[in-house]
């Protein structure tokens, strides 16, 4: 409570159905809803996709619950490939919670030591990833077979895009990178609330050999 975190854990499942769930908007000349039309591929640093161009440098982006805003993410574009523009954050506010809970956790997060896992960031960068989950990410399961070995594993860095493309991210360096790459083709299963435990046990899998 003293931080602001309410819960035993940062990552959370919640259905599909919740409803009145927060939408994220393309601020600039005109305002556009953009829930459905981008992709969050990556946090390290934190990556957004989309089949629709929002411009070059600092677009901002706002995610807001009805009139309210929450917080707010700058991103800037660093390439496009196959019809899909790729954004990186550079900055982002929350505004979720008091000034003096802000500062509270900020100054924690800064004094905390950070190790090189991929889950460690710091500052701007972890504000980057707490404002764009606050958009539900959808949670699948991908699994690749190579003739009679197979693999699975979760994933929420993930979604369609344009009239019929599908981007996904994966870790430079796992294991399940490596089986996609080589496989040229997965299977990609939704998944129900009530196999979240499940899928939490599966994401070692990223780092797991194939097998039987």
């Amino acid at each position: 409570m003293l931080f602001g975190k309410e819960l035993p854990q940062e990552y959370i499942c919640v259905p599909r159905s919740l409803p009145e769930q927060p939408r994220i908007f393309l601020v600039g000349k005109n305002e556009i809803d953009i829930t459905e039309e981008h992709i969050l591929l990556g946090y390290k640093p934190l990556i957004i996709g989309s089949g629709m161009d929002f411009g070059n440098e600092d677009v901002k982006l706002e995610i807001r619950q009805d009139a309210t805003v929450l917080a707010e993410i700058i991103v800037n574009k660093v390439e496009g490939l196959h019809g899909l523009f790729i954004y990186e954050g550079s900055n982002a506010e929350l505004h979720m919670s008091s000034a003096w809970r802000r500062s509270v956790f900020h100054w924690r997060e800064k004094l905390k030591d950070k190790g090189p896992s991929n889950i460690d960031l710091d500052g701007s960068l972890y504000k980057q990833v707490i404002a764009s989950y606050i958009i539900p990410r959808a949670i699948s399961l991908i699994t690749v077979r190579k003739q009679e070995l197979y693999n699975d594993f979760p994933t929420d860095l993930h979604g369609p895009f344009g009239e019929n493309s599908y981007a996904s991210s994966l870790r430079i360096g796992g294991r399940a990178c490596e089986q996609v790459m080589e496989t040229k083709s997965i299977k990609l299963y939704s998944m129900s609330l009530d196999q979240l435990n499940a899928m939490y046990k599966k994401g070692a899998n990223h780092m797991r050999d194939q097998r039987v």
